[in-house]
């Protein structure tokens, strides 16, 4: 490698690579009994080795599964894009969501707030959730706490004919859509405590915890 070259290669993080090179992930675990779930990262809200669900309008990767954290937490990739799911609530699992892309409205019962990229949420059990993206297309970071299996058994995969995986953004939603099975939906959400919310019928405070934790950005 000449020169020139070698001052065009940059380092993330260990790992190094030329501007025309896909960068190549280092073997962290060499010499060590640890395990490293590694999630590689393709182009926008797209995991290519990871599997997308398609659920209440929204697609949903599942970066690390409730199987794979002990049930300790379940990470996800949720693409959000132009719609408008009602209000619900989660009786046992809590939801910590950090704004990636595109700005957001977030429910809260009867209270609601436009937040940009940056914005850090945290709904406990029981009190009512709502996002939705408002100009575009919107990308969240979500960890389940514990780790929920809700989303790959109510969700319709994100597979083409040839059981290719779809990349969220190029996904039909209408057609997703048609897939849904509404009856094990239900089932599920019989299972998982998962109610909509109606604003005229407040749900009790969970004992001791804080209705939502909101971290904005800088303005």
């Amino acid at each position: 490698m000449n020169a020139q070259a070698q001052d065009r290669r940059h380092n993330h993080n260990g790992i190094t690579h030329s501007p025309e090179e896909t960068p190549t992930i280092p073997n962290i675990a060499t010499g060590s009994t640890a395990k490293f779930l590694v999630v590689p990262q393709e182009g926008d809200a797209y995991y290519p080795s990871k599997d997308a669900f398609y659920v209440g309008g929204d697609i949903y990767t599942v970066l690390a599964s409730a199987q794979d954290t002990g049930g300790a937490i379940a990470a996800l990739d949720f693409y959000v894009p132009k719609d408008v799911f009602p209000q619900h609530t989660h009786a046992h699992e809590a939801e910590a969501k950090y704004l990636v892309e595109g700005n957001v409205s977030f429910q809260f019962g009867d209270i609601s707030l436009t937040s940009p990229p940056g914005t850090f949420v945290y709904y406990p059990p029981g009190r009512p959730m709502g996002f939705n993206a408002t100009d575009r297309p919107a990308r969240l970071t979500v960890l389940a706490l514990p780790g929920a299996s809700y989303y790959e058994l109510a969700g319709v995969p994100l597979r083409d004919e040839q059981s290719r995986r779809i990349p969220p953004p190029q996904a039909d939603l209408e057609q997703l859509q048609q897939q849904v099975d509404l009856g094990n939906v239900g089932r599920l959400n019989a299972t998982y405590g998962g109610t909509l919310y109606f604003p005229e019928i407040a749900p009790p405070p969970p004992s001791g915890l804080l209705d939502t934790v909101l971290v904005l950005p800088s303005f």
